[in-house]
């Protein structure tokens, strides 16, 4: 009879009691009928975090953007919370501890001086000091607090900063908004042990010992960003390590084509590379990038709009500058970087018109070996009346010839009157350059079912065919401003949906309708799509788009005309990033349950999702254990592993649930784990007391054994699932 294992001292123990109840018949080789086997070996227990290769983690909160070098290697942005939960046993209190001999100083720079009027102006720190968590730089946009309780923000001020946290000291470069002179005037303040403070929380100044004004006492709080990171993996995402990454969110990856140890990133303000496969980074001509988008005090905009000189896309604020990158090369080997970015503030007013200075969405380049060797606009505030932002870049396959590169822009004031959303103006187009300065015409706009135009907030990797330079056919995946919430269908819609995939050539562009057609170019309806990659030419091309709003996969082998949807998903709640990989597929999702799941489709390339790696899980009890038949006699060596997770409240805005307890199915086939079911997608009611499964039981006559758990839907990867035996408590 088997028993349910509580976890006792640590899952690791769990894990030898089980052994040690259920698997005295389990060698790990094959046995003739009737020979007796006693073989004791330590079974390769699936560990968390860099211990497991991190096959699982709960610190992980985010799986995003995943790319492919031209070797197989991948790179993953993966983000952390460090101290996801202060209470347990493992919680990391990192702190930053002052000099108190030499603790460095603290300037205000303001441009006016305006009495009782709020001024702007720059504030820069250096602190010295020792810091015992992860050196990492960071992006923080902070509130002023006023009063011994921190409560009110004093008359709107606020701070945007970046800035470096090393073991020695930290730091930053900054704005300041909405200040006054009777708070904060201008000059050099010395730091004291007490004033300044960064722990895993986030980043705290005190000013109460620095005389400026003895009835107040402020605080300047906001998270330091400390949780970014990048992960390569040379198995085909089995397994990771981490690189030496160490800055801020991804919001794209580009791999080189000639070298496989390079690899570009960018985050909101800055262009990182590698070019020893995540060895070591350098920028990309840092201050050069930020005089850029941020004029000659290189200050870099924070991600919050200021003074209103940033686009609304549906309601919500996009701020951060860049957000799409790519590289390319020319017949002498020389690297050319692009960069697109949207409106955005600088943090600062040079002008002195009392406004944060404002910078429209652009494209910049840079060429490593050649000209340009700083970072240079395109001019497209030349393209129409200069309001669009630059949402995806990618370079021509045959860029070396054609120069092209072609661009995904968005604006919701097209006529550039100021007054926004009015019909018409929310306009979603494919733009091309050759490089010349306001070299813009126009190659296609995208139109919801081929009609409506629309506005986007966010764009896919640009996808060309093998056979571009016949077709000159690309798709891409957008994301439009009404992501994520039902579509607005009164009689004069103004931004409206159109997230969707398209394929788009010179004056033309099709919505491909991922989610079906009900008649000629008109879908069932739209779908927010974050990430797009391409097998193959144009007419039978292999897509794969992943949702931004859910952990969905559409996938398609017919240039896009018809797609299909996952019959199961890969666990996440959002953000999904689908790549093809080999002979597979690889999914990268956010929230609660995220992974890197692995396609394992039959009829279809992405039918099964099996999570791989990288999971944001836990083990908190093992349930039950499970073995194949003919584990100990037979040719298999596969063995399943049912578990408990007793998690906080996960919420999943496409189920429209929220679960606080996860069960997992495991499957290990002597070589590797993978998650096989889980719970808080499967569509099953195991998460409720009531519901809990105690034991299950593979089926003994399968020759590829797959677990069917009662109530579910079948969970397999790979041969017909056979039917088992699932109790409930």
């Amino acid at each position: 009879m088997k028993n349910k294992i509580h976890k006792i001292m640590g899952v690791g123990i769990t894990l030898v009691i089980a052994m040690a109840l259920v698997m005295g018949f389990a060698a790990p080789v094959a046995a003739n009928p009737g020979e007796t086997i006693n073989e004791w070996y330590n079974f390769d227990y699936p560990a968390e975090g860099a211990d497991g290769d991190w096959f699982y983690d709960p610190s992980i909160r985010r799986v995003g953007e995943i790319t492919e070098a031209i070797d197989g290697t991948l790179y993953v942005h993966v983000q952390r919370i460090l101290d996801a939960d202060p209470t347990d046993e493992d919680y990391d209190d990192f702190e930053f501890v002052v000099d108190t001999g030499n603790p460095g100083t603290l300037t205000i720079t303001e441009f006016e001086d305006g009495g009782y009027d709020t001024d702007t102006g720059i504030i820069t720190a250096s602190i010295n000091g020792t810091w015992d968590g992860p050196e990492r730089d960071f992006t923080a946009c902070l509130d002023i607090y006023d009063g011994p309780e921190h409560s009110v923000p004093m008359a709107g001020a606020s701070f945007s900063i970046n800035g470096t946290l090393s073991a020695t000291g930290v730091t930053f470069k900054g704005s300041i908004e909405n200040l006054n002179d009777g708070w904060l005037p201008d000059g050099t303040w010395p730091i004291t042990d007490g004033d300044f403070h960064v722990d895993a929380d986030g980043f705290y100044i005190y000013w109460g010992d620095l005389e400026i004004d003895d009835n107040w006492w402020w605080e300047f709080e906001g998270p330091t960003d400390l949780c970014s990171f990048i992960f390569k993996s040379t198995d085909g995402g089995r397994t990771w390590e981490e690189t030496d990454y160490a800055g801020g969110w991804v919001v794209d990856m580009a791999a080189s084509s000639l070298d496989a140890d390079n690899l570009y990133v960018a985050d909101s303000h800055y262009v990182y590379k590698t070019a020893d496969a995540g060895d070591s980074w350098t920028y990309v001509k840092k201050d050069s990038l930020e005089e850029q988008l941020s004029g000659a005090c290189h200050v870099p905009g924070c991600c919050l709009c200021m003074d209103g000189c940033c686009p609304n896309c549906g309601g919500y604020q996009f701020s951060c500058p860049i957000t799409s990158i790519d590289v390319t090369y020319d017949d002498s080997d020389n690297a050319y970087v692009f960069i697109g970015t949207r409106a955005h503030s600088s943090g600062i007013d040079l002008d002195d018109d009392t406004y944060f200075d404002c910078f429209p969405g652009e494209v910049y380049w840079i060429c490593e070996g050649g000209y340009p060797s700083n970072w240079s606009g395109l001019g497209l505030d030349c393209y129409r009346n200069g309001t669009y932002d630059a949402l995806a870049v990618g370079c021509a396959p045959d860029w070396a010839d054609t120069n092209e590169t072609y661009v995904v822009v968005s604006t919701d004031d097209d006529n550039g009157d100021d007054s926004t959303w009015d019909p018409g103006d929310c306009q979603t187009h494919v733009i091309v350059t050759t490089g010349g300065p306001c070299d813009w015409p126009e190659y296609a706009e995208l139109k919801w079912d081929c009609t409506t135009p629309f506005a986007s907030a966010w764009a896919s990797r640009i996808a060309f065919p093998d056979d571009w330079e016949d077709t000159e056919t690309l798709f891409v995946g957008v994301v439009d401003c009404d992501c994520c919430s039902e579509c607005y269908d009164g009689p004069d819609p103004t931004y409206g949906c159109g997230g969707d995939v398209y394929m788009v050539m010179d004056g033309t562009a099709y919505d491909m309708n991922v989610l079906g057609i009900s008649s000629g170019c008109v879908g069932v309806e739209p779908v927010d799509i974050i990430s797009l990659d391409i097998e193959g030419d144009t007419e039978e091309a292999r897509l794969i788009a992943g949702s931004s709003c859910c952990n969905e996969v559409y996938c398609s082998e017919d240039g896009g005309w018809s797609w299909d949807a996952s019959d199961k998903d890969p666990t996440g709640a959002w953000g999904t990033y689908a790549i093809w990989y080999e002979d597979t597929a690889l999914a990268a999702t956010a929230g609660c349950e995220c992974a890197v799941s692995m396609c394992c489709g039959e009829d279809y390339p992405c039918e099964f999702w099996n999570q791989i790696s990288l999971m944001a899980t836990d083990i908190d009890e093992v349930r039950d254990i499970g073995h194949s038949p003919g584990y100990v006699c037979g040719d298999t060596e596969t063995m399943f592993m049912l578990t408990n997770w007793d998690a906080d409240d996960c919420c999943f805005p496409c189920q429209e649930e929220c679960y606080d307890y996860t069960q997992s199915v495991w499957r290990n086939d002597g070589t590797y784990w993978e998650r096989v079911y889980c719970s808080v997608i499967s569509g099953t009611e195991a998460f409720l007391s009531s519901k809990v499964f105690m034991t299950f039981q593979v089926s003994p006559i399968s020759m590829r054994p797959m677990p069917y758990i009662s109530g579910t839907g079948v969970v397999k990867c790979g041969g017909q699932p056979m039917p088992a035996v699932a109790g409930t408590s």
